[in-house]
């Protein structure tokens, strides 16, 4: 319990900053409905929805809500105007509903005036049932649409009634009418002895008698003695026609010969003459353009004739829907381009022209390839022609066509995409675009042939060497140069069109490859080399070890077969500079000249040479050598004294033209048991050296 008091203090007493949960009320919702009232028929709709009465009339929202009420009247009623909720008048009913509320909407009839026009020199009353005509002091009044209107006449004392005209109302009888438009019925009463004459129908014309007391305009009615004889001749006004006599004995449209011997009355018809009035509509927006009257006779569209009377004033007025421009009017009198009112008084007819609007279509290419678009219709072939002007919604197919070397990627613009044909219906200005790509191709080039060399492009990278391919528009126009490294020649191109020596100019119109020879050739050149050194040797000791006298430098043993017996004699070597000759040159041809001290053969002559640290032997044929014809048994020839000169072919050794050091070594190696020697070192032969003549070819 003591944790629970704990607890419930703690929730009353909101511990520390904990603030109890709050919950949001539902809306209030309140009713708003709508009545109807009167004598006709109507209904009423909201905004925003709900309301639509006739069928629902009433709707619930929440409190606060703006509502807009709109009454509309049926056929032959009128709204009659609101009643609640604040609203009043025959305008919309804009209510806020803050409570449940009533509004009510009056409908009541349409109603047309019944108007009566006593005629003659006679006097009498007309009444109306229902109530509202009593004509002497009240001849008009209105009446509910509908409704069946009864006249009727009484004469007063001395006067007789003679009839009705207008209303549709004839004869003596009462004249009953029913309501449907504004109405005007005329009541000819005439005193006992006179003739009266009425002038009936919608047209309009005169009636004169033959003794000229009648003349019917504005003298209608005369007193004639008893047995007076008249005669009356209706003559009708312009746009009028005269359909017949009516009283007195008279019928059809001659003239009315009327003998008087009581009150008579004779009704004289005249007829407005009717003309049809016919609209044309002309142009290329004919069929899409209307022609309305203000009178709804026209609605020229489907009904394009109507029949006025005489004089009548017609209104036209033409409209064109979107892409067709009403260019004006032509006859009846009517131009331009605003309403158009004709006067009847003849058969007319009035001719609407309507355009379509005309709206260009436009073809653009971008890319940087080629093609062609055709349209059809319009004549857009672009290529040459690439705009056109249609007639507003018109539809156009185009097409487009890649020339050679070119792929289309597709349209854009007027709704077109992808890369079929492209319809598109022309509104309004219009830009399609084309986008034409050139096709990508891969030249290659191919170095073949003894030699070496490089290959470079002028555009497109190639570099060949380490780059021999690159990728080209359709129709690039690559230039290729060979150039050969040294000791190779360039002897010509083929493929891509190339051939010759020269630069290969190639146009890329497909994956293209072009091969460059090189031959490997060069030119003999010949130097002769003074050794750079000459060194003296000491006799080698017992291991074999060969030193020389200025030098650290240590050579393994270049007499294997010295064997430690007699000391090995290697009596002098020359070192010679080859730096001056090129890396790349091939040896030709070597030889050495020396002049000899001593020859002394014993079984084998053999000249060394050195390429870097490793010595190299090489067997020269002793008859190779010079010696001296005391020192050989048998002689061999040629012979040659000690000190003269002999000269060694070395062509036929295996030298590298690219020494380690750029040098050349050579010294003479006899092996020989019995202490026979050779040697060459020019310190007896009054300071001659040898020399070393090289054919190179670079």
């Amino acid at each position: 319990m003591r944790y629970l008091a704990v607890g419930l203090a703690c929730l009353f007493a909101a511990c520390g900053n904990v603030k109890p949960t709050q919950f949001d009320a539902p809306p209030e919702m309140v009713t708003l409905t709508v009545t109807r009232s009167g004598n006709a028929t109507g209904s009423v709709s909201s905004t925003p929805a709900g309301i639509t009465c006739g069928a629902t009339c009433s709707m619930q929202v929440v409190a606060g809500t703006q509502v807009t009420l709109t009454a509309t009247a049926d056929a032959n009623a009128t709204f009659g105007g609101w009643n609640g909720g604040g609203c009043s008048g025959t305008g919309t009913c804009a209510i806020t509903v803050d409570a449940n509320t009533m509004v009510d909407a009056a409908f009541t009839k349409e109603q047309f005036t019944v108007v009566i026009t006593p005629n003659g020199d006679g006097a009498g009353t007309v009444t109306s049932t229902p109530a509202g005509i009593t004509c002497g002091a009240t001849c008009s009044s209105k009446f509910d649409v509908g409704t069946q209107v009864t006249l009727h006449a009484a004469a007063d004392s001395g006067s007789t009634f003679l009839g009705w005209s207008g209303g549709g109302c004839s004869g003596t009888a009462d004249c009953t009418i029913t309501v449907s438009a504004d109405v005007g019925v005329q009541a000819a009463f005439g005193k006992n002895g006179s003739l009266v004459v009425t002038l009936a129908g919608n047209g309009s014309g005169s009636v004169a008698s033959n003794d000229g007391n009648i003349n019917c305009g504005s003298a209608c009615s005369h007193n004639y003695p008893p047995n007076s004889t008249v005669t009356l001749t209706a003559s009708p006004a312009a746009g009028s026609s005269f359909t017949g006599w009516a009283g007195g004995g008279c019928s059809g449209t001659g003239t009315c010969t009327v003998t008087i011997n009581q009150a008579t009355g004779v009704t004289a018809t005249f007829t407005l003459k009717q003309f049809t009035l016919t609209v044309n509509k002309s142009g290329t927006g004919a069929a899409n353009g209307t022609v309305t009257s203000t009178d709804s006779t026209i609605n020229c569209g489907t009904s394009c004739t109507a029949t006025h009377n005489y004089g009548d004033t017609v209104t036209l007025d033409a409209s064109a829907p979107a892409g067709t421009t009403f260019a004006g009017w032509s006859g009846g009198g009517c131009s331009g381009a605003g309403s158009c009112s004709v006067t009847i008084t003849a058969a007319t007819t009035v001719t609407a022209t309507f355009t379509i609007d005309q709206v260009t279509l436009t073809v653009s290419k971008p890319g940087n390839g080629s093609g062609t678009v055709t349209s059809n219709v319009g004549g857009i072939n672009c290529g040459g022609t690439c705009s056109a002007t249609v007639n507003y919604g018109t539809s156009v197919t185009l097409t487009a066509s890649a020339a050679g070397g070119s792929t289309f990627s597709g349209w854009s613009g007027g709704g077109c995409s992808g890369a079929g044909t492209c319809t598109v219906s022309v509104t309004a200005a219009t830009t399609v675009s084309a986008t034409f790509t050139l096709n990508q191709y891969t030249l290659t080039v191919s170095k073949t042939g003894s030699g070496g060399g490089t290959v470079t492009s002028n555009v497109g990278g190639i570099n060949c060497g380490t780059t021999c391919s690159a990728t080209f528009n359709y129709g690039t126009q690559v230039t290729l140069t060979a150039m050969p490294v040294v000791g190779s020649s360039f002897t010509g191109w083929s493929g891509g069109g190339c051939s010759g020596a020269g630069t290969c100019t190639t146009t890329v119109l497909a994956a293209t490859t072009v091969t460059a020879t090189f031959t490997k050739g060069c030119t003999n050149q010949t130097v002769t080399l003074n050794p750079t050194q000459s060194v003296s040797i000491q006799y080698p000791n017992a291991g074999g070890t060969v030193y020389r006298d200025n030098s650290t430098r240590a050579y393994s043993n270049p007499n294997a077969d010295c064997g430690g017996g007699p000391p090995c004699d290697i009596t002098g070597w020359y070192e010679f500079d080859l730096s001056n000759i090129p890396d790349s040159s091939s040896i030709v041809s070597m030889s050495l000249s020396a002049y000899a001290n001593t020859v002394q053969m014993g079984p084998t002559v053999r000249l060394q040479y050195s390429a870097g640290n490793n010595w190299t032997r090489a067997a020269v044929l002793q008859s190779d050598l010079p010696r001296t014809n005391a020192q050989i048994a048998p002689p061999i020839s040629p012979t040659v004294a000690a000190y003269n000169t002999f000269t060694i072919d070395l062509s036929s050794q295996s030298f590298a033209a690219d020494l380690i050091d750029n040098s050349l070594t050579i010294g003479v190696d006899n092996t020989n048991a019995a202490y026979s020697y050779a040697y060459f070192d020019g310190s007896d032969a009054s300071g001659k050296v040898p020399t070393l003549t090289i054919t190179y070819c670079n």
